[in-house]
């Protein structure tokens, strides 16, 4: 009995010998092996600070970093200017050529043997609202198998009127075909209205059995100058007439 009492003390004095033991090992163990920490040059900007946290250790630097943030260009505008709409020229002005004089009808080769039928005839006055104005006259007869001739005479119609001569002062246009004429000198000393020829012209149209056709005549006298008060510059008279075949 007194045996085991001894055996088990021993084993208590032993298990607290081993413990005795561990403990101081394992405080010479951290005292011995801390790592020892450099001095730190305060003197030097490039030196670095190391502080120690539970988590990620930081490394401040002695010197002021340079921001690495690349600044990024404006961007440019991408809007096109449009360019200024360049300036038109105006068209010039054309100058509407007078058609060419007509031939006058006596030069035109016709039979003097084919029988010729009169196909109709008028006048047109002009209204100046005073004591001048211009009448033209119009006849038409067949002279061919294919065409007719249009004779016009133009008049003035007047009361006391002194003129000189106007050199191709009277334009006649009938069907597109144009001519202008010399008008004569005028001395009327009269009391009463009286008419005096101005110009006359023939006409060769194009005109069938059978068909019938519109004519236009327009007249104008270049008179440029005053009658009973009134300035006149043209004289006009004209109209549409229809022949039949």
């Amino acid at each position: 009995m007194k045996n085991k009492i001894t055996a088990v003390l021993f084993i208590i004095v032993f298990l607290l010998v081993v413990a005795i033991v561990c403990v101081f090992l394992l405080n010479w163990d951290r005292g011995g092996n801390t790592p020892a920490v450099e001095p730190v040059d305060n003197n030097s900007q490039d030196a670095a600070v190391v502080v120690e946290t539970p988590d990620t250790p930081v490394v401040v630097s002695g010197t002021t970093p340079v921001p690495t943030t690349v600044p990024t260009a404006l961007p440019l505008p991408t809007t096109i200017p449009t360019a200024s709409p360049e300036a038109t020229q105006a068209p010039a002005a054309t100058t509407q050529e007078s058609p060419a004089p007509t031939e006058n009808p006596a030069t035109v080769n016709l039979d003097p043997n084919y029988p010729s039928v009169q196909l109709g005839s008028g006048s047109f006055k002009s209204d100046t609202k005073t004591g001048l104005n211009i009448r033209a006259e119009w006849s038409a007869k067949t002279v061919s198998g294919t065409q007719v001739q249009v004779d016009i005479v133009i008049y003035a119609q007047h009361y006391s009127l002194s003129t000189s001569a106007i050199p191709k002062s009277v334009n006649i246009v009938l069907d597109g075909q144009y001519i202008s004429l010399d008008a004569p000198a005028i001395k009327y000393d009269g009391t009463g209205s009286t008419s005096t020829e101005l110009a006359s012209r023939s006409f060769i149209i194009d005109l069938a059995p059978g068909d019938t056709r519109e004519l236009k005549l327009s007249v104008e006298w270049a008179y440029n100058g005053r009658y009973g008060g009134v300035s006149l510059k043209d004289i006009e008279c004209g109209g549409k007439f229809e022949l039949a075949r």
